[in-house]
């Protein structure tokens, strides 16, 4: 859950005290001495807060330090989620669920600071504000002193004009309204500083409310009073600093599998650098007696689905270690079922977070190398790693004419590119495109239909590869559903290359395999989607223009036979997928159990 920027403040943007209107200079200097004075305001150095925080039906303990160098550190408690965020001169770091240092996405890091900002009413006493009226709230007629940012964006404040007092602030961005009422304020040591303060949303849904039950101010904090490192657990470690080359699996020839061993009991995991957190199949946790204690929601590609948090886990990969991590534990029987093989365990950012991780898809094979010590000194391309949600990391790519995106880079994707809705509306790429189809697919919260096409040229790196098949995410509530990137690269490209992930650099290097520009990417060239379901071979959807829609396949025909072999259980998805992905022009045969029989030719229908 991510703190709304207004709770700790509500003086976000500028305020011209030399403006011509008559009224602002005197509402401004009123609203000041209401405060304490300007005397009282410049000499506020820190503040400490301690108090409790609700929201969404949950209540917990919040603690906000800031100095107004640019220092802050939030740490709440609200019992299914919790954080510790720092944010300093040089970046902003979150703790995840096992004490590991998440590096913060810039747009965050750009809210805290405007936050320290108004804490310390650095625009209200140096910048400019204008009065822009009166309006009428709560039954109370006020005076309105509007500051204005830089970006456009702005915040009211309502003044009582005889006392300069202040109640509630407006604030504007994106035509989106979000309003703050601060009340129960009291002196500490000369500054008035509110210790109530309730957040109104836009569209009027109810934000978080912080009571506080403390607030100090010039308590002498230092930098070190905000050093990450102090609050961070080193979980992971490289027992053996020579990195060997460790052979693994790729599945349907792209999901990495590596051997490994859990709480000493030897498995395999699946390493995607889109795991927000570390994962456990409930079936396999429960064979080797882990437990979760704690409720959450995870958030899957479509949706979201119940899981449990369990702490106590060490996983070891080679001559890495991790000790003691936090892990939720989710029943994948589903996704494992269409998926053709177990996935005991997911290994995501724990891993990358602290290591860097040298994949190379050609050869089969990973190592790890110590973050410390690493240097790239070979001949690839290297790119810059951008920090999102969740320690994720974003990369830019080009597709065809239009300006560089950045996307998500997750080696869990079979998928060469996933494009989320908004962008795809913002860039009008399916506009006038032909021929496009649809496709059925998804993770964990479900599966969904989505529009399929190809781009001409996709921009990876410096490596330019052209006919490249893409899904279209429709809106949603999963993590598809996000504005705040482009979409997901996933493993259909990076397959084709060697690529090292340095996570403490936000840098990533890629080398080009053999054939990665001429070697033709798959495709499900026939255009259906099945599933195995109490013995039968069900097909669930069938593909817009594919040769199986125009051949009269409908979602509900169960398959007999393919190309005269039967299948079951354990073999139908990887044999389906395979048959899918043939080349153009294949021939195939499919019998139905309702005597039916079709003869199609395979085609690169979109």
């Amino acid at each position: 859950m991510q703190l709304h920027p207004l709770i700790l403040t509500v003086l976000l943007a500028a305020v011209n005290i030399g403006l011509a209107e008559d009224r602002s200079q005197e509402l401004l200097e009123r609203h000041i001495q209401w405060r304490g004075g300007q005397s009282n305001l410049e000499n506020l150095h820190d503040i400490t807060c301690h108090g409790k925080m609700s929201v969404s039906g949950l209540e917990g303990p919040l603690t906000v330090m800031q100095h107004r160098d640019g220092y802050r550190l939030v740490k709440y408690d609200l019992g299914v989620t919790s954080a510790t965020e720092f944010v300093t001169p040089k970046g902003g770091w979150e703790l995840n669920h096992s004490g590991q240092l998440d590096t913060m996405e810039i747009n965050k890091i750009a809210r805290q600071r405007k936050a320290i900002e108004g804490a310390f009413e650095h625009h209200l006493l140096k910048g400019e504000a204008a009065h822009v009226g009166t309006e009428k709230r709560s039954d109370h007629e006020w005076e309105v002193l509007r500051f204005t940012a830089s970006d456009n964006s702005y915040t009211d404040l309502l003044i009582d004009q005889q006392s300069g007092a202040l109640t509630w602030s407006r604030s504007v961005a994106n035509k989106q309204i979000t309003w703050q009422k601060m009340d129960d304020w009291r002196f500490v040591d000369g500054v008035r500083m509110f210790f109530y303060n309730k957040t109104e949303l836009p569209g009027g849904g109810s934000g978080p409310i912080v009571a506080w039950e403390e607030i100090r101010i010039n308590q002498n904090l230092t930098p070190g009073n905000f050093d990450p490192q102090k609050a961070a657990r080193k979980v992971v470690e490289i027992t053996d600093a020579t990195a060997d080359w460790i052979p693994v699996t790729l599945h349907d020839d792209r999901y990495l599998y590596v051997p490994c061993t859990v709480n000493g009991t030897r498995t395999e995991l699946l390493l995607d650098s889109g795991a927000g957190i570390t994962v456990l199949d409930k079936s396999f946790a429960d064979t080797i007696g882990i437990k979760g204690n704690r409720q959450i929601t995870a958030r899957g590609t479509n949706g979201t689905k119940p899981a449990t948090l369990a702490s106590g886990v060490n996983i070891a990969v080679g001559e890495v270690k991790l000790t003691d991590i936090t892990v939720a534990i989710i029943d994948l029987g589903d996704l494992v079922h269409r998926f053709g093989r177990s996935m005991p365990v997911i290994l995501g950012k724990e891993l990358f977070n602290n290591t860097v991780i040298d994949i190379d898809y050609p050869k089969k094979r990973v190592r790890f190398h110590h973050a410390e010590t690493f240097s790239y000194k070979e001949t690839g391309h290297s790119l810059e790693l951008h920090p999102t949600h969740n320690g994720k990391r974003l990369i830019k790519l080009g597709i065809e004419n239009n300006p560089p995106a950045l996307f998500q880079i997750d080696t869990g994707s079979g998928a060469c590119i996933d494009v989320f809705d908004t962008y795809t509306r913002e860039q009008g790429l399916l506009t006038n495109r032909t021929p496009v189809s649809t496709g059925y697919g998804g993770g964990v919260g479900g599966q969904v239909e989505s529009q399929r096409a190809t781009f001409h040229t996709l921009d990876f790196a410096g490596y330019r590869m052209r006919n490249v098949p893409a899904s279209f995410a429709p809106p949603g509530e999963g993590g598809f559903g996000t504005s705040d990137y482009a979409g997901n690269l996933g493993a259909g490209i990076l397959t084709r290359f060697r690529v090292i992930f340095d996570f403490t650099r936000n840098r990533l290097h890629v080398e080009p395999g053999p054939g990665w520009d001429t070697t033709p990417f798959d495709k499900n060239r026939l255009g259906i989607t099945t599933n195995f379901e109490d013995g039968k071979l069900k097909i669930l959807h069938v593909a817009k223009s594919s040769p199986a829609e125009q051949a009269g396949l409908k979602p509900g025909d169960i398959l007999e036979k393919v190309n005269g072999t039967t299948f079951s259980e354990d073999t139908w998805s990887s044999s389906m997928k395979k048959i899918c992905r043939a080349a153009n022009e294949t021939p195939v045969h499919l019998c139905l159990a309702d005597g039916r029989e079709f003869h199609l030719m395979l085609s690169d229908y979109y």
